[in-house]
């Protein structure tokens, strides 16, 4: 078994920090499914590297406390607030960093994400300090959910 850091926490010893950030996690449990999926964020560094995030909700919110929380992910900025929206008329995504409290800012494909929507396409890569997602649409094109 592994340090329990928060035992060490609770007791008063000060917790070290991971030794391997980067680590493999066992996957977060899954809530059961209610909607068909919309797609995939595949983590392509960080905690959870090569495992997959399926999107149910037309918005989805990656922050603290929220529907994929930065922490999870082992992204080094807890403050993180992205916004990935799916637009069903359209059928098309977009992303947007809700709150500029990061260090370093997310970024899509590099460059820097702003508080304005920005179109998420098949392939891109989004960056967070510490975990960087790979975007894999399921609706697209001609295949939608009706």
């Amino acid at each position: 078994m592994g340090y329990n850091y928060t035992m060490a926490i609770n007791q008063g010893e000060p917790a070290a920090p991971p030794k391997d950030r980067n680590r493999a996690r066992p996957a977060p449990e899954r809530a059961p499914v209610t909607a068909p999926v919309l797609g995939w964020l595949v983590c392509a560094s960080g905690f959870l590297t090569g495992q997959d995030i399926p999107l149910f909700k037309q918005v989805t919110h990656i922050a603290k406390g929220m529907d994929i929380s930065p922490e999870s992910l082992g992204c080094a900025a807890e403050n993180a607030h992205l916004v990935i929206s799916y637009d069903k008329g359209g059928n098309r995504f977009s992303i947007r960093q809700e709150d500029q409290k990061l260090g370093s800012p997310a970024a899509l494909n590099g460059a820097a994400l702003t508080r304005q929507d920005q179109s998420l396409k098949a392939c891109d890569v989004i960056q967070l300090p510490g975990a960087s997602l790979f975007f894999v649409p399921f609706c697209e094109g001609s295949r939608k959910w009706d």
